[in-house]
């Protein structure tokens, strides 16, 4: 669902928002961390997907780096795309050997650091190989709740 948020900046910006998230929230409430622009903030809101605030979080210099370059911060989870691939994706030639590895240990619950270690892999590599399969629409990027 999508909602438009008021930030702390002063701007208007419009964040999807997972059902889930909202329908799983203690209280009524879910707390969303969204990052706009060079800055981050959480989201709180309601169960009718009403925004009930709006507050800034500080954000590590070396996360700031890597948002204001566009890149996944660490602590955002990676899920498969809903989508239906052929199953001889990688012998089409559409995926790499490694982008299918990675691919293949996407479970929607690990963010980037867990699927690193789990690959054995680099989290510099990792998610270079997460952002292109997220520029094929093969899987999605999603905050988890604070």
């Amino acid at each position: 669902m999508i909602v438009k948020v008021n930030c702390v900046c002063g701007k208007v910006f419009e964040k999807d928002i997972s059902p889930e998230i909202v329908k799983n929230a203690r209280g009524g409430v879910a707390s969303v961390f969204a990052t706009h622009e060079d800055h981050a903030v959480i989201i709180y809101i309601d169960e009718k997907f009403k925004v009930r605030g709006v507050e800034p979080v500080a954000i590590d210099p070396k996360d700031k780096e890597l948002l204001m370059q566009g890149s996944i911060p660490l602590y955002y989870r990676v899920v498969p795309s809903k989508a239906k691939f052929p199953p001889m994706i990688k012998e089409l030639g559409l995926i790499s050997p490694e982008e299918a590895r990675v691919l293949e240990e996407i479970d929607g619950k690990k963010n980037l650091i867990q699927l690193s270690k789990a690959l054995g892999m680099s989290i510099e590599r990792t998610r270079e190989i997460v952002i292109e399969l997220h520029k094929k629409k093969l899987i999605k990027i999603e905050t988890l709740p604070v």
